[in-house]
């Protein structure tokens, strides 16, 4: 589909120049919205599928109810006067893809910016470290041993950070695992930890048999 220019350059092949009357400026402009709006339609229809859904009345105002608690700058709060369809079409796809649908996209985003500062504060941080250790060596304030324990702290914290960020960004987008898939998941990442569960479960299970028993 060819593409539409800009109204600038709509404009400038109309001949407009700065003595172009205003009252003509400003017809050209009208002619060019509304040639975009057509433009927009065709473009849209050409891009974009349109499926209709037919809903009992139950069924339309469990999903009215349940848009209402959902918000995102996309598509603000939905009234009853606003479509559905921007909802339905977000939890199909959420839910096709194993993922959330949050109440609240823009405060996620907001949350993640905020653990994003705190790590770009840690690397500060660990460049002034690096800015001491330089100037320490001329000082002798202290060694070299206290300054890279320093370093390795700050460095700890720092992947701390990180993977809290993205154990975070995950919780917000994906449902709760069941808790077998939880334990999969865990253990495949610690997993020396294995025999630790099992000892763990072994006393539960002993104390539940002992209470049993009383």
């Amino acid at each position: 589909m060819k593409k539409m220019p800009t109204l600038k350059e709509f404009l400038y092949q109309a001949g407009v120049n700065k003595d172009t009357p205003p009252d003509k400026v400003q017809l050209l402009k009208k002619q060019y919205r509304k040639a975009y709006q057509k433009w927009y339609q065709l473009k849209r229809k050409k891009d974009t599928l349109r499926y209709t859904l037919r809903f009992s009345k139950t069924e339309f105002s469990e999903l009215k109810r349940v848009a209402t608690r959902y918000t995102s700058t996309d598509t603000p709060t939905i009234t009853k006067k606003a479509k559905l369809a921007p909802f339905i079409k977000k939890a199909v796809l959420a839910y096709l893809s194993n993922q959330y649908l949050p109440r609240d996209e823009k405060l996620v985003r907001e949350l993640g910016k905020d653990i994003r500062a705190i790590g770009n504060n840690i690397n500060q941080l660990t460049q002034r470290i690096h800015q001491l250790r330089r100037s320490n060596q001329q000082s002798g304030n202290l060694s070299d041993d206290e300054f890279n324990a320093l370093y390795t702290n700050y460095f700890a914290l720092q992947n701390h950070i990180i993977d809290l960020e993205s154990r975070i960004n995950k919780f917000m987008h994906q449902p709760t695992k069941t808790l077998k898939q939880a334990l999969e998941e865990s253990l495949l990442d610690r997993p020396n930890k294995i025999d630790q569960l099992v000892d763990y479960l072994l006393t539960l299970k002993n104390q539940d048999n002992a209470g049993s028993e009383k």
